[in-house]
């Protein structure tokens, strides 16, 4: 079992990433009172597809809850239909605690 990690988002606050014991799958709480304006503007801009160019793919297209906030599949689709990218979408799970990305 995972147990719970407390972690320190900027946008959002204190917030808890663990095992849902019901259901297996991992999940983040935040602390009640914490979820800000700009913790719904960063979960909007997640969702969004018209920010990718070409429109049609958005943060969520290749980060899914449901696997970890990672890609399942071997490589990421691109942002141009059909045509996959290069690497595999990175966990998010620990982002917010990064200051960068490098890619190498």
């Amino acid at each position: 079992m995972l147990g719970w990690l407390p972690i320190r988002v900027s946008a959002v606050g204190s917030v808890t990433v663990g095992e849902d014991s019901r259901t297996g799958r991992l999940r983040m709480a935040a602390k009640e009172g914490r979820k800000n304006r700009a913790g719904k503007t960063g979960q909007e801009i997640f969702l969004e597809t018209v920010l990718s160019h070409p429109e049609g793919q958005a943060c969520v297209s290749c980060h899914l809850s449901s696997a970890a906030f990672v890609d399942p599949r071997p490589v990421s689709p691109g942002a141009v239909r059909g045509h996959n990218g290069r690497r595999n979408a990175p966990s998010l799970i620990e982002a917010a605690c990064e200051l960068a990305r490098c890619d190498g």
